[in-house]
């Protein structure tokens, strides 16, 4: 049943046993709220290894689940590495009608841990044409393996993501990582340039901004100018050599990574972006009427609430 007059939603799921009957119940709260406004912004936040927080919003703006007023948050925590692809693919054909009509992204902190998470987050992009302004920030950025570009099945770049592109921000994004490399993670800054490196990427019109990089000189700003038709740099050549604190999490070839969904899953040639989890995954499906949750203050965080509130 569709929820007539929902203006802002929001839903957090901890019980993954039930995934697909969690999701299939979303449904009037999705259709509620994407048949009474046009979904223009889409925020996908990754605030640690376990978690996506996907909100979709009627203005063009980045939001937080402790700002949005507006629009669908859509919070999953508590799952496994290898239970991520499978988040994905059962929530895509929920949003598919809604997320034609976006056309600012924002991706934070973009995580894909194996080759299987790095087709669901593809597949999720693809059905996003309409993007015209994409922010990525932070240092996790593998939902990404070839920047802007897909990946064929060969691992070689072949269409733009989001072929109506016009501006690219990096907000505090790695371009180059040391620590991660020792476990042949490829460079932010690699994995953009390398597609417009063959012969059938053109240089692109595209309007590139970048604000507090890591590990990024005035030498790549150069190359970078070569590349997009206009580059905008903050100057700040702020280098990090430091590892991740803490046990991460890091899935090697010949690893089981399917163990829930699928075996036999290999590590991707962008290895997976991985931080420990230092939470208890807690479980169920939460529904709140005043709207109001009992989460952490903290941006980094996910709430401990979900509500749905009708305005």
């Amino acid at each position: 049943m569709v929820m007539p007059q929902l203006e802002h939603a929001y839903v957090q799921v901890h019980n993954f046993a039930y995934l697909e009957e969690i999701v299939a119940c979303m449904h009037g709260v999705i259709d509620g709220i994407g048949s009474t406004q046009v979904l223009c912004g889409c925020t996908m936040y990754n605030p640690s290894p376990t978690s996506i927080c996907c909100m979709l919003t009627p203005d063009l703006t980045t939001t937080t689940w402790q700002s949005q007023t507006a629009g669908l948050c859509l919070v999953f925590e508590g799952y496994d590495y290898d239970e991520e692809a499978w988040i994905l693919d059962v929530l895509r054909p929920r949003l598919q009608p809604y997320l034609s009509t976006v056309e600012r992204l924002t991706i934070e902190d973009g995580r894909a841990y194996v080759e299987q998470s790095v087709m669901a987050w593809r597949q999720l992009f693809s059905l996003m044409p309409g993007v015209t302004e994409l922010c990525v920030s932070g240092r996790y950025t593998s939902a990404l393996p070839a920047g802007l570009y897909a990946l064929d099945r060969s691992g070689e770049p072949t269409n733009p993501l989001f072929p109506k592109l016009e501006s690219l921000r990096l907000e505090s994004v790695w371009f180059r990582d040391p620590w991660r490399r020792i476990l042949s993670v490829v460079d932010f800054l690699d994995r953009v340039l390398k597609p417009y490196q063959g012969l059938d990427c053109p240089n692109t019109h595209i309007r590139l901004t970048i604000t507090a990089g890591i590990n990024i000189s005035a030498t790549d700003i150069e190359v970078l100018r070569d590349i997009f038709e206009v580059v905008k740099w903050d100057s700040l050549e702020k280098n990090d050599v430091s590892h991740e604190d803490d046990v991460q999490w890091y899935v090697f070839p010949g690893d089981d990574a399917g163990g829930k969904r699928e075996k036999g899953a290999d590590e991707s040639d962008y290895d997976a972006d991985d931080e420990d989890d230092d939470r208890e995954a807690r479980r169920g499906i939460h529904w709140d009427a005043d709207g109001e949750g009992n989460g952490d203050d903290s941006a980094s965080e996910a709430p401990e609430e979900g509500a749905a509130s009708e305005n």
